[in-house]
């Protein structure tokens, strides 16, 4: 089992940051001008950068404070995971943005892989699933957690459901 974490964390080293390999390799004569795409990209990496860094600060906050129990206060009022949204959201603005400067269909399609890999370990592997056990097994039984999973977006930053 070691090996395999060993091995899935070399991947994540290599993949995450592949739009930005993939970038470097263009000639540096390239003087593709900037999009509407990449100016929209990085709107969308700063608001997912802001929402992960908010997310983060907004649980630390509650935790230093002596609260007990779960968060739902702040941008988790509206996710389960704001922050999980936020890294999934600045990788896939990020290579958008890489895409303008990459020459061929190979290398755009291949820089997804950078947030298709993110996206999975969050919601299939490490990020969503073991959080979500963990919280089932600690606040399972407290009728206002049951009442937050069912009115609280997994991921997306939504409006909560009705009760």
């Amino acid at each position: 089992t070691f090996l395999i974490a060993w091995l899935v964390q070399g991947m994540w080293c290599l993949i995450t940051p592949l739009p930005a390999y993939l970038l470097l390799l263009r000639s540096p004569a390239d003087t593709a001008p900037l999009q509407v795409s990449d100016f929209a990209a990085w709107g969308g990496w700063l608001f997912g950068f802001l929402t992960e860094a908010i997310a983060d600060w907004q649980k630390s906050s509650w935790k230093a404070a002596g609260n007990t129990g779960f968060i739902h206060t702040g941008l988790w009022r509206y996710s389960q995971h704001p922050n999980y949204f936020g890294e999934i959201l600045l990788w896939f603005c990020l290579t958008i943005t890489s895409c303008n400067g990459q020459e061929g269909w190979l290398a755009k399609v291949a820089s997804f892989a950078s947030p298709a890999f993110t996206s999975y370990l969050l919601l299939f592997v490490s990020g969503v699933p073991m959080l979500q056990k963990a919280a089932l097994k600690k606040y399972g039984a407290d009728p206002a957690f049951l009442a937050y999973r069912a009115r609280t977006s997994l991921l997306l930053p939504l409006k909560p459901r009705a009760a």
